[in-house]
């Protein structure tokens, strides 16, 4: 073929075309990338108060029972060994209005005063015994005197606030002292009128020995 051959043209134009087509094409792409980017849930975001939410929280329990890096996710009536001391972690979720409260109890231990952290921090430094009135001001996080609940505030509604969390944690450590057994509870809410409350009660734990391994199943009492 020539130069001048109509064929020729008609291809090199077609490729110039397809050429043109793929960079409009690549263009739009990154275009729509840009414009869609992943969505990502940052925890450390804060989010809006939602007194209307009608839903409970999710909740999550999880004790570490052979420290520091195994972990067990409580399951209903259950029972195990872990070592001591031995830390516990509740974990509260709720996209819709935000976590505002979340605690670690146990009627038979106290929690270790210097080993509670919630994640992330909230906004007010202290919590207050009664919000109606407010005598007695502790550590946020933190406990009341002679209480045996470590807790966490991150929004009261009152002044100031404090912002609420999709995804909130509080952790605390928790020393046998002599104890055989103890029996654990936590608590989550959410910023919704009702105070909506997600718990679990009757976990029990008991102290590992020689011939009961950490993360065995034990009988509850």
């Amino acid at each position: 073929m020539t130069a001048n051959d109509p064929k020729r043209t008609f291809a090199s134009a077609m490729t110039r075309e397809s050429a043109i087509r793929t960079r409009a094409l690549l263009a739009l792409a990154l275009v729509l990338t840009g414009c869609n980017p992943p969505l990502v849930y940052n925890p450390q975001q804060p989010i809006a108060p939602n007194i209307n939410d009608r839903s409970a929280p999710d909740l999550e329990l999880r004790v570490y029972y052979d420290k520091p890096t195994e972990a067990f996710f409580f399951s209903p009536n259950r029972c195990i060994y872990v070592s001591n001391p031995f830390r516990v972690v509740v974990a509260g979720t709720d996209l819709d209005g935000g976590i505002s409260y979340l605690n670690i109890g146990s009627p038979d231990l106290v929690p270790t005063a210097g080993a509670i952290i919630a994640t992330p921090l909230p906004d007010v430094p202290t919590q207050v015994d009664d919000p109606s009135s407010p005598n007695v001001t502790y550590p946020n996080p933190g406990m009341s005197p002679g209480s045996h609940t470590a807790e966490v505030s991150y929004y009261t509604g009152g002044s100031p606030p404090g912002r609420p969390f999709g995804l909130a944690t509080l952790q605390v450590s928790f020393d046998f002292g002599g104890k055989s057994v103890a029996d654990i509870s936590a608590r989550v809410q959410n910023t919704s009128v009702s105070a909506s409350t997600s718990a679990v009660d009757g976990y029990f734990v008991r102290p590992a020995d020689a011939a009961h391994v950490p993360g065995s199943a034990c009988t509850p009492p």
